[in-house]
């Protein structure tokens, strides 16, 4: 029976690991955490109106309560921060450090960093163990074209940084038809020098109509060919729940491809999703959240959670959700 059983991080039993499971085993383990809905960039691939002002901030003890309910009926593995951009958040260090505080093993960040220099120091500090940092092109007349406000020169400082503080560091790039696949080669050049994994992700269809994301969507099987022109690449074992799947080139240069379109991860996703306002999304493709609040009882967060877990599909097909209420 012990081996049926969660433990909290206190050593306490909790519920019978079969009580929120799916028939595939699935089961959520990582929580993508949206602060915030807006952002302040305007990237082709998740246009954001920033209505900061008109957004309600809600105070890291908010999501605090969320967590700690939730977290009696599953095992955190991890939480990863997103938004909108998350460092627009006011509290991003206290959340950071209240969540390792409860004993989260991994806390992350994606954001697209332009906030992010003057806060280093302090978020690590305050626990922070990796961050995921969108870097879409090598050339500023591209950067600017993708929705970037920020120089290339900001972000080789940036990187320079994160590297120095010891910060393990991913690169994500979104690779949109017609905008930045000739910048696939130079981005694993410039990671793989620096020995920084990076992932290159497929256009989502979220919030989009069917032409436009036909229009720009550029597959992962073109960017392999593409970096098959001039390396040979070894496909590497994937890791169970991993988002990505990942290759190394004769080089020695390491890169991974998210691709929800042509090669899904929905059959082991373990993630569970919570947006600012606290309802919670079993899958990417879920429209409508489930409100969950600090003053549910056990038995109505258990029933949200195994209702958020019946919505997990086999394959991603697209949501009308845009990218930025849920984190991606």
């Amino acid at each position: 029976m012990i081996d049926n059983l969660y433990y909290s991080r206190s050593n306490q039993i909790i519920l019978p690991v079969d009580k929120i499971i799916d028939k595939l085993g699935r089961t959520f383990q990582t929580i993508r955490l949206s602060l915030l809905p807006v952002c302040n960039f305007q990237c082709i691939y998740c246009k954001v109106e920033n209505e900061y002002s008109k957004t309600k901030i809600q105070k890291p003890e908010y999501f605090i309560d969320i967590i700690k309910k939730i977290n009696k009926y599953i095992y955190i593995k991890k939480i990863h921060l997103t938004g909108g951009e998350p460092t627009l958040y006011p509290y991003l260090e206290e959340i950071v450090f209240a969540l390792k505080s409860l004993g989260i093993p991994e806390v992350s960040i994606t954001s697209n960093g332009t906030l992010l220099l003057k806060q280093l120091t302090n978020l690590k500090k305050a626990g922070l163990d990796s961050i995921n940092l969108s870097l879409d092109a090598l050339d500023n007349a591209i950067l600017k074209k993708m929705g970037t406000k920020k120089s290339l020169e900001f972000y080789q400082t940036l990187i320079d940084e994160i590297l120095k503080l010891n910060i393990p560091l991913k690169i994500n790039s979104t690779i949109i038809r017609g905008y930045n696949e000739n910048q696939i080669l130079p981005l694993l050049e410039y990671a793989g020098k620096r020995n920084i994994p990076i992932r290159f992700l497929e256009y989502m269809k979220m919030g989009i109509d069917d032409k436009t994301h036909k229009k720009r969507f550029y597959s992962c099987k073109e960017i392999l060919n593409q970096i098959q022109k001039y390396y040979k690449i070894y496909e590497l074992t994937r890791e169970k729940h991993s988002t990505a799947y990942y290759w190394i080139t004769d080089t020695n240069y390491q890169f991974g491809i998210i691709a929800n379109h042509s090669k899904p991860f929905c059959m082991d996703c373990d993630r569970l999703r919570i947006d600012s306002s606290g309802k919670i999304y079993g899958c990417i493709t879920q429209d409508i959240g489930i409100p969950i609040n600090p003053s549910d009882s056990d038995i109505q967060i258990q029933n949200k959670l195994k209702k958020a877990l019946e919505n997990k599909q086999l394959i991603f097909n697209g949501s009308n959700n845009k990218m930025h209420y849920i984190g991606g």
